[in-house]
């Protein structure tokens, strides 16, 4: 996979981060410095990280189309690479939620939701780890996706009629309907047409530099125009500039002219555990500086880098120390 790729993958989980840590100083300070202002549009890495999925998905599994035998591998490979840490960490932090009742909602503290939570499975509320519900979208796609692997006219049939159904914008106050045809999942899709078209017609080595730097630029400029609003018009702006950018990334020539960014490369490498921790780590960061007062004589600007940048410090220790060690020993055995 391209180094290119994993530098934006660290990106995405930045904006997440500061997208999470806008909304934190907002709760626990009641002040806005100009970076909360800045970084609203931070929820974007979210429309990245999918699209970015459904391109990476196609790319790597579109040579077990039709293959039925390649279903359990395929599904095994996922499941590895979601599951083990998440619950892990789910079940860590389930102490915070059943001893302190300021720490989560009443359903963080009951059975079922719990069960749900850890499995990924939709239900009218968040799950535990709150970002997560992101992969509950995931394993949607991994689901609608295993078609193709069994028979690719059947996956593409059912595909282009949930992509219909999303269009057409059913309103519905059922959850699981909602969660079906929800906008976010038509992001998989078009990452996956677009390394579909890249395939396809072999770009590798054509000069994209006009793409790269306009997906760049309107991905900016919607989040500059855009801010904290998600609707239909942002996702789909984020998800077409985000598709622009991973034209130019995969693009030999670019990648060839760009240095390689190890401190990018490693935010890529432990995105997935930084996703996963850096709400917990915020949030205890926040009341820890409420609590000795220390917002007292530290502007809000300041105390928001501060609390990002040790999520986010916190999180790579995660990846490296658990997640990194977690993954290679599972894969010794399967």
């Amino acid at each position: 996979m391209s180094y290119l790729i994993q530098n934006y993958r660290g990106i995405a989980a930045l904006l997440v981060v500061l997208f999470h840590t806008s909304g934190m100083t907002k709760y626990y300070f009641l002040d806005e410095s100009y970076l909360t202002w800045l970084f609203e549009f931070g929820h974007a890495g979210v429309e990245f990280f999918f699209v970015l999925s459904g391109f990476i998905i196609y790319r790597i599994h579109r040579v077990d189309f039709s293959t039925p035998s390649r279903v359990y591998p395929y599904f095994l490979k996922r499941i590895i690479r979601i599951y083990p840490i998440y619950i892990l960490l789910t079940l860590l932090l389930l102490p915070f939620w059943l001893i302190f009742d300021s720490s989560g909602e009443q359903y963080h503290r009951e059975i079922m939701p719990l069960i749900k939570s850890l499995f990924l499975i939709p239900q009218s509320h968040f799950p535990h780890i709150g970002v997560a519900w992101t992969l509950t979208h995931e394993m949607l796609f991994y689901i609608t996706f295993s078609l193709f692997i069994i028979n690719k006219k059947i996956g593409a049939f059912f595909i282009i009629l949930w992509m219909m159904m999303i269009v057409v914008n059913i309103d519905t106050d059922n959850y699981l309907a909602r969660f079906f045809f929800s906008r976010h999942n038509f992001l998989f899709f078009m990452g996956g047409v677009i390394s579909y078209i890249m395939l396809k017609y072999d770009f590798k080595n054509k000069n994209m530099w006009l793409f790269f730097i306009l997906g760049n630029l309107t991905f900016l400029a919607s989040g500059l125009f855009f801010g904290a609003q998600e609707d239909v018009i942002s996702t789909i702006a984020f998800g077409l500039s985000s598709c622009l950018i991973l034209f130019g990334v995969e693009n030999h020539s670019i990648e060839k002219s760009m240095k390689k960014n190890t401190i990018l490369g490693e935010l890529g490498n432990s995105s997935y555990s930084i996703y996963l921790t850096h709400t917990f780590f915020l949030s205890f960061l926040c009341k820890f500086i409420l609590f000795f007062g220390i917002n007292n004589f530290l502007p809000v600007s300041a105390i928001y880098i501060l609390i990002a940048m040790i999520s986010v410090v916190f999180g790579y220790l995660v990846y490296f120390y658990i997640e990194k060690l977690m993954l290679k020993k599972i894969r010794t055995y399967v």
